[in-house]
């Protein structure tokens, strides 16, 4: 499995910056949109340095993990079927996929599911903050049964 980070520090420029003096703070997840993503209708959920999920019982802790694992899957050189089942195969380092893949990543009665997220990317230059870079990323994903014949 690749790692995320192999293509951003490919270039001899890129690797010259993050690791002089000028260079960037590790990127910070700002906020996730999770819309018909297991139990979430549409929510907004943000983020800081220090984030703690508190709640009842059944009220979406563990599915907005499952989001964020979402995400780190899709960094990954695989299919999106392989980021919600795991990959084939199951060797000991494979990807296990999400609870409960792709039959119960989107809500209940919907074909599908979005997960949006902002991040922040702060750059220094002599120790001092100079600017700021703030993406999106949106996924959204249609999900189907699949009818196998025998």
């Amino acid at each position: 499995m690749a790692s995320p980070l192999s293509s951003w520090f490919g270039s001899r420029a890129l690797r010259e910056v993050c690791c002089g003096r000028a260079g960037p703070i590790p990127k910070m997840l700002e906020s996730l949109r999770l819309i018909d993503f297991k139990s979430f209708v549409d929510e907004t959920i943000p983020f800081s340095p220090v984030t703690f999920l508190v709640g009842a019982n059944a009220a979406g802790k563990s599915n907005v993990l499952d989001a964020l694992r979402f995400l780190r899957g899709t960094h990954y050189e695989l299919r999106l079927a392989e980021v919600l089942d795991g990959e084939e195969g199951r060797a000991p380092d494979a990807w296990k996929g999400i609870r409960g893949g792709s039959r119960e990543a989107a809500r209940y009665g919907t074909d599908g599911f979005a997960i949006h997220s902002r991040w922040r990317e702060d750059f220094r230059v002599d120790g001092e903050q100079d600017d700021v870079l703030v993406g999106w990323h949106r996924i959204r994903c249609e999900v189907k049964p699949v009818v196998r014949l025998l």
